[in-house]
């Protein structure tokens, strides 16, 4: 059942998530400094594919995947105006009240894909979870310096990231040998367990 189940969670939006969420997290917060020109194709490729990953899964109806990865992707996009142009001395960056505003909003979109994670398994609850976080924490030190912000912000980023990292690797090797892993496991109605 693990090759059908597989498909509800697409490896390609979650391995194009882990680094845009995670190199983006250390460098915002000044912990892992990337050349803005490499964090921007990071970025550029990231939501491109993550876009790819929700047109394909809308494709096959799975409408839930689609939700996730097609805003996702767009989000990334806007982080590329928003913070690597403005560094690459490409227009300039936005007001911290609207950051603020904006990453807030964000992050709410994120605790509806978090809340909506529930039925599914461990390894996507901890990537939303840790994504809200780090969206919302990002939010607060826009317009406050407390260094409690922008560690949170790049603990859960990183975090994010791995959990993404999993999932997409565990997901694909359910594919292959055809079995379920424990953190992309849920309990069916009849109580065995069952690959999402």
């Amino acid at each position: 059942m693990a090759p059908q189940a597989s498909a509800s969670h697409p490896a390609l939006g979650y391995i194009a998530l882990a680094p845009c969420v995670s190199l983006f997290a250390l460098d915002h917060n000044h912990l892992l400094p990337v050349p803005p020109a490499l964090l921007g194709s990071i970025l550029l490729l990231g939501g491109v594919l993550m876009v790819f990953s929700g047109v394909h899964a809308q494709q096959r109806r799975d409408n839930s995947t689609a939700v996730r990865f097609v805003p996702l992707g767009l989000f990334w996009f806007s982080m590329l105006g928003f913070y690597i142009l403005p560094k690459l001395a490409i227009g300039s960056a936005p007001a911290p009240l609207s950051l603020l505003i904006y990453l807030t909003f964000w992050g709410l979109f994120a605790a509806l894909l978090f809340l909506g994670s529930f039925a599914g398994n461990l390894a996507v609850q901890l990537t939303f979870c840790a994504l809200m976080i780090n969206l919302l924490a990002m939010a607060s030190g826009e317009i406050r310096s407390n260094p409690f912000f922008a560690d949170l912000a790049a603990i859960a980023g990183t975090l994010a990231g791995l959990a993404a990292l999993y999932t997409a690797a565990a997901n694909l090797r359910c594919r292959w040998q055809e079995r379920s892993l424990t953190l992309l496991s849920t309990k069916n109605k009849a109580g065995s367990s069952v690959s999402h």
